[in-house]
């Protein structure tokens, strides 16, 4: 999917901004079309956020035989170990998780194996 930008769209955006509109290095005299970011960018993305500013929760994934809290394109967030399996009130399978993240700091959470190779999980406090 591209998206086209046209000349009034810089200028606007320029203006809002209060900048001349050279600084985004267009030049506003002619329109351009660009494709936003693919997968393998917005993964890279997500893991330089994770290590640049630590989140307070998140939401990954695990994959169980490698011990191993991933990113949904694969990039490795941390080694899991895993509590005891346990039935909620609908039958589906949780197990209680911790996370020791490649940013340094320890998670704790829930790892919904029933539903998917989906976890949520929180700092600790320190």
């Amino acid at each position: 999917m591209s998206m086209h930008v046209s000349k009034e769209q810089i200028e606007s955006m320029a203006s809002e901004a209060n900048v001349n509109p050279s600084a985004f290095g267009i030049e506003p005299s002619s329109d351009f079309s660009f494709s936003p970011p693919g997968n393998v960018i917005r993964g890279r993305a997500e893991l330089w956020l994770w290590h640049s500013t630590p989140p307070s929760s998140y939401f990954l994934y695990v994959n169980e035989s490698l011990g191993l809290a991933t990113t949904w394109m694969g990039d490795v967030l941390g080694n899991v170990r895993f509590g005891k399996e346990y039935r909620d009130n609908l039958g589906g399978v949780r197990i209680p998780i911790v996370v020791y993240g490649t940013n340094r700091i320890r998670y704790h959470g829930t790892y919904f194996k029933s539903a998917g190779d989906y976890a949520r999980i929180k700092a600790y406090r320190s």
